[in-house]
This record gives C-alpha cells, sequence and structure tokens, in this order.
C-alpha cells in the first residue's frame, strides 16, 4: 500500500503500463508503480490545486489541469538509461532502461517513437549494419530480433539461447554457458554474426540468422564477474575485450 500525507483526490491509470498517477489534498502529484506499490516519481511543479488528469497513449507522459488554467505534462520514465545505440544509416537511436523498456527515438522529435516492453532491467540493443533490423537480448538468455519500419508488429525472430537441445535433454547452463550476466550486444559489419559481452567468463557469437551459438570466447579469468565488454574490429574478423 501507498502512504499519502493526505488523501488521495484525483486518480489516472496508464493503460499499458502498471502505473498509476495519484493527486492528494497536499497538491502533492505521485506517480505509482503498481506492480510493487512503490512510489516510482513524486512531481510538486504545480502550484496550484490539479483539477483533472490522464496519460497518454503510451503511458510515458502524463497531462494535467490546475484551477489557475494552467496545463503541464510530466515524463512518468521510472527508469535510468543504461544502454544506447544510434542508428549507422538513420537519425534514430534506441535506448534500454531499467524500467523493463527499449525505445525507438528520433533526434528531430522531443517525443520516443515506441516502446518495446522487455520486463527486464537491463536489456542489451544493436543496430545491424544497414539500419533496417535490430536486436533485444534481455534476460541474459534471449534475443528478439526487429523490423526497424515495423518494430509494433513485435519481433520477427526470437532465440532463447538457454532452451533444450532438439534432441531433448536438460536445458543448458543460465546465459549459454557464458556464467555471467550479458552486458552488451554487438553485430558485425555484415550483419551475420552477434556478439554477447558477458560478465563471466566467455563471450558468445551468435549466428544471427539462426540463433545457434557458434563461438564462446573462453579464456577470461573472471571469478569476480567483473563486467567486461568485447566488440567487433571494423572488418569483422576478430574480437577485442
Amino acid at each position: 500500500m501507498v502512504d499519502h500525507v493526505a488523501a488521495p483526490v484525483a486518480l489516472a491509470a496508464a493503460p499499458p503500463t502498471p502505473t498509476a498517477a495519484v493527486v492528494t489534498r497536499g497538491d502533492v502529484l505521485t506517480d505509482a508503480r503498481l506492480e510493487s506499490f512503490r512510489l516510482a516519481k513524486v512531481f510538486k511543479d504545480n502550484e496550484r490545486h490539479i483539477t483533472s488528469m490522464d496519460y497518454d497513449a503510451s503511458g510515458e507522459f502524463l497531462l494535467t489541469v490546475s484551477d489557475d488554467d494552467s496545463l503541464r505534462m510530466y515524463d512518468c520514465i521510472s527508469g535510468a538509461v543504461t544502454a544506447l545505440e544510434m542508428s549507422p544509416q538513420e537519425d534514430l537511436f534506441l535506448s534500454a532502461s531499467a524500467d523493463g523498456t527499449v525505445r525507438l527515438w528520433d533526434l528531430r522529435s522531443p517525443a520516443c517513437l515506441g516502446v518495446i516492453r522487455t520486463r527486464c532491467e537491463r536489456s542489451c540493443i544493436s543496430f545491424d549494419p544497414t539500419g533496417l533490423v535490430f536486436t533485444v537480448a534481455s534476460k541474459s538468455s534471449e534475443l528478439r530480433l526487429y523490423d526497424a519500419k515495423n518494430y509494433a508488429a513485435g519481433p520477427f525472430s526470437t532465440y532463447i539461447l538457454n532452451a533444450p537441445p532438439s534432441g531433448g535433454g536438460p536445458p543448458a547452463a543460465p546465459s549459454a554457458g557464458s556464467g555471467g550476466d550479458w552486458i552488451s550486444l554487438r553485430t558485425n559489419n555484415d550483419g551475420k554474426y552477434l556478439l554477447v559481452s558477458t560478465a563471466g567468463d566467455a563471450h558468445l557469437v551468435v549466428d544471427s540468422f539462426s540463433g545457434n551459438v557458434v563461438q564462446r570466447l573462453r579464456g577470461i579469468a573472471n571469478n569476480a564477474q567483473v563486467e567486461m565488454e568485447a566488440s567487433f574490429t571494423p572488418d569483422g574478423k576478430y574480437v577485442v575485450s
């Protein structure tokens, strides 16, 4: 339960997100996460009583009306940004946030173009060299590939790297045998391979067309689970870590 210093007088819910906004008699506007009933953000910018409010369709922005005839819009994104990825071809970029979302942005617009909900506090993101496809890695096991022009339709390919082998038997170890959480994601120069950096004893090279792990780059003494990023060289032939 969320405790308030004053009684609530207005409530609005964000339809696609587990979030609600509450106005108390002290004119305090609160953005609360309904999954945990913890306060996400508290806004104190309104100078007069809030008479009405509602979220936009994405659930990211909250519009309020006060009795001084003022309109205010609040950004309700609650998580820190954990990754950014620029498109190699257009003025588009991706951001991943600790609130469990990945957002697509255009540099020419202040509002994001779309939201992908991963339910993962740390997602990794990467565009392919054409800028037409981007990959979202989440939960240290899942890769999802999206058409950048039609991302709202959902991923066109999804790979679970710790899924059971086709011949049966137990699933592979978490993080596909790397022994650590996924840290970053890179795509090579022809888009054929994905490189997953981990905090374990191996980095993973994944075939982006089949989802198969083609190489586990071991030889890393990382018992302390230090976050070490890896990257392809410009020609795509080597990996540097």
